[in-house]
């Protein structure tokens, strides 16, 4: 059981990647596998053969991309930073002078000089360590933020560069190779051999298959000098940059630094899809990316968000249940007798979550909130100095823990008296109802967005090439 709930638990977070695991690997990628090979075979069953070859490559390749290269990338600059004698433990937000860095509460109780001042006295090793980490990094602030701003630049640009362009130019040359080995062989029927050819002579070669870097070259030209309404502004405005005015990087470390891995995927994301659309072979291939990637980030980082509150809204006003909080807390036994008994420990106010933490590093809130990364404590049970900690997102959980403590000691309506112990009974039931519910909204959500995403998605696509290519063939294709 307790399996099953760390699973729900996991794909339920909206901020990790867990979910995007399960829609992208383990739905996304073979349906879509599946229904570009059967859209292409309502025509032929030879370009099905290349059209399904390149999504495979094109899907598994990007998800492996994509889900593993921020972790990589960082994890690499960060040893590349305790290197050169500093610790890429160290946020760089408690460094930052920047005022938007973090909140007023924030920075009145957090910075490098107020954490070297309230951990100074501390006798623990780990302690002692963390602090001249704190202390080297501030000494070398200059440094610490360059290494910190090129960490975060390379993390997403490796990624966006890799599944924006040298994926999709591998698996373009590889079809380019095996395509042309069956037009010798004969295999590929004459009517796309005379599309092609029609197609090139109607643009004027403007726009033809890419086989080379020459080729992609003289298609960027044709595209950007010869029809100036395809021209991209952002790059028309580069050209009156001057060169003393450089770009600047001011916040950039601390502001990346506050994302979460799930964030930092959503800006390669993005990448990935201007990528795609620049490389691609063909005008209504470009159309067709355009529409895709603009589809699949919609899908993957806004609409499970929107359904999670559509969903639990539904269930609170429904069942009177309040199913925001973690399915690993609403099983937790120690969390439940602990409500039942009203000893549970909570910060009361947003300015207060930084005292309780320290005064209370056992406590189950504590504990919790570390396991869900809010939080760091060092091996000693001191809360690590070196790692800010976002007050707003801690005291959200507190609420929220709250919220279920008073709601599960409500019977019939009257909420019993501070101190007084419910029946184990009715915090119990109250916790199974709870746990289905947002079991059930997790799962829910889980199956529509995979299903917008693999299959409502993919589908608009198809109709989308009908419709204004005429072909059930790939654009880059036919």
């Amino acid at each position: 059981m307790s399996m099953l709930i760390n699973t729900i638990s996991a794909i339920g977070n909206n901020n990790s990647f867990a979910p995007l695991l399960v829609r992208d690997c383990g739905i996304e990628a073979p349906t879509k596998v599946a229904q570009t090979y059967n859209q292409n075979a309502k025509e032929s069953a030879i370009m099905a053969k290349h059209a399904t070859r390149e999504r495979i490559i094109d899907e598994y390749g990007s998800s492996a991309i994509w889900l593993g290269g921020v972790p990589a990338v960082e994890m690499i600059c960060n040893r590349l930073i305790d290197k050169k004698g500093l610790s890429s433990k160290v946020n760089f937000k408690l460094l930052d002078e920047n005022k938007n860095a973090m909140s007023d509460i924030d920075r009145a109780q957090q910075s490098a000089d107020i954490n070297i001042e309230k951990f100074a006295d501390n006798k623990s090793l780990d302690v002692i360590e963390a602090v001249e980490d704190l202390k080297k990094a501030k000494a070398n602030r200059n440094l610490f933020r360059k290494m910190t701003v090129a960490k975060y630049t390379a993390a997403i640009a490796i990624p966006v560069a890799l599944m924006g362009f040298v994926l999709p130019k591998s698996n373009f040359a590889l079809t380019n190779y095996l395509f042309d080995r069956d037009v010798k062989k004969g295999l590929i029927p004459e009517r796309y051999l005379a599309d092609k050819e029609k197609y090139n002579k109607n643009l004027g070669a403007k726009l033809d298959v890419v086989t080379s870097d020459k080729d992609a070259a003289i298609n960027y030209n044709n595209l950007y000098n010869g029809n100036r309404e395809n021209k991209f502004d952002s790059l028309d405005s580069m050209r009156g940059l001057k060169k003393d005015n450089k770009p600047s990087f001011k916040g950039f470390a601390s502001f990346m630094t506050g994302l979460t891995q799930q964030q930092k995927m959503a800006m390669t994301d993005g990448g990935l899809g201007l990528g795609r659309v620049g490389t691609s072979r063909r005008k209504n291939e470009a159309i067709e990316n355009g529409v895709r990637v603009a589809g699949m980030m919609y899908l993957n980082f806004v609409a499970p968000k929107q359904i999670d509150k559509a969903l639990d809204k539904g269930i609170t006003k429904t069942f009177g249940i309040n199913p925001a909080l973690d399915p690993k807390i609403m099983a937790n036994k120690r969390f439940l007798a602990l409500v039942r008994s009203d000893k549970l420990e909570l910060p009361k106010s947003q300015e207060e979550v930084i005292e309780f933490l320290d005064k209370n590093p056992k406590s189950l809130f504590s504990k919790i909130a570390a396991q869900q990364g809010k939080v760091s404590f060092l091996k000693s049970g001191v809360r690590d100095p070196r790692c800010y900690v976002d007050t707003e997102k801690v005291f959200k959980l507190a609420e929220q823990m709250r919220t279920f403590k008073d709601n599960a000691r409500t019977m019939n309506g009257v909420q019993l008296a501070e101190g007084e112990k419910a029946a184990t009974k009715t915090v119990v039931n109250y916790a199974k109802k709870a746990l289905g519910a947002k079991s059930a909204s997790i799962l829910t959500n889980i199956a529509i967005s995979s299903s917008l995403l693999a299959v409502a998605l993919p589908q608009t696509q198809f109709a989308l090439r009908k419709l204004l290519f005429k072909s059930d063939v790939d654009p880059g294709l036919a």
